[in-house]
Formats: structure tokens, C-alpha cells, sequence
């Protein structure tokens, strides 16, 4: 989600549209409106249109072509899992910690790579991926970024 909004806010308040009251209603959505303004995003940029503009693979299959999305999870899962295998048992965590997080950052960066080569993408969202490549560069890029970019990724791609 765009830098400044939080998720569960937003939903909480978007959930609220649903409301009898129609001054929780309108509340709810000046309240949206304020943060979308005050984060300086509109919807657009939030929310992602039916169908992209034209197909940017160039006819070229992605490695994950025909698999669910749960099989996409479980592809991610298990390259993680055999990165974590694979280490010796006897280097300490920390070096453990460091290896496996260059496994995940490496795989974050291709997903970061895939949607920037995308040309139905907004400004600003390609400036939030650029941005989690600065955080991965130094060190910032957390589970919790891992999954939204993972998130992202899967939803851009059912386009």
C-alpha cells in the first residue's frame, strides 16, 4: 500500500461504506478521501484497471505460466526452503540469517524487475518499487514488504 496509508485503516474505513447510518457513510468516505490526499495518491493508484493496455511479455512464457497462485506460493516457499536446506548446519545463525535473506532479496528483485518492465503500471507505483530496491540495498526490506510485493505481483500478473 502507498507510503502513509495503512492497510487495515483503509479497510476498516472502506468496510464502513457498507454502514445503515449514511453519516457513517459519508464520514467513512470524506475520512478515505483525506488520507488518499493527505498520502498524496489518488485511486488510480490504489486501485488496478480489468485488463493491461497489451501484453508486455512479448510472447515470452513467465516461469510461473499456468500455476495457481497457490502453487506460486508454494514454488516461493520451497526455493526458500531449499535455500535454508542447503546452508551448513554447523555457520552460525547470523550467517544463516544473511544467506537466506539474499535469497529472498534476490527473488524480490526479480519481482521488483518483472513490474517495472510492465508499461501499464502508474508513476507512482513505479516509484514505490524503486524505492524497495533502495531498501533491499540497504538492508530495510522486511517480511512484511516481502509479502506485499509477493501480493502485488500475483495480482498485476492475473491482468
Amino acid at each position: 500500500m502507498a507510503e502513509g496509508l495503512d492497510r487495515n485503516e483503509m479497510l476498516s474505513l472502506l468496510n464502513r461504506l457498507g454502514d445503515e447510518d449514511d453519516a457513517v457513510v459519508l464520514s467513512s468516505a470524506r475520512d478515505l478521501q483525506a488520507r488518499l490526499v493527505a498520502a498524496q495518491v489518488s485511486w488510480d493508484d490504489l486501485l488496478v484497471p480489468d485488463a493491461p493496455p497489451e501484453d508486455t511479455n512479448q510472447g515470452e512464457p513467465s516461469e510461473d505460466e499456468g500455476l495457481t497462485e497457490t502453487e506460486r506460493d508454494e514454488a516461493t516457499d520451497k526455493v526458500e526452503q531449499d535455500a535454508d536446506s542447503e546452508e551448513d548446519s554447523d555457520r552460525p545463525a547470523s550467517s544463516k540469517r544473511t544467506s537466506r535473506r539474499r535469497t529472498t532479496d534476490t527473488q524480490a528483485l526479480k519481482l521488483i524487475n518483472q513490474l517495472l518492465e510492465r508499461r501499464d503500471i502508474s508513476k507512482s507505483l513505479r516509484e514505490e518499487l524503486s524505492g524497495y530496491k533502495e531498501d533491499i540495498n540497504e538492508g530495510e526490506f522486511d517480511d512484511a514488504d516481502r509479502n506485499y510485493l509477493r501480493a502485488l505481483h500475483r495480482r498485476l500478473s492475473k491482468r
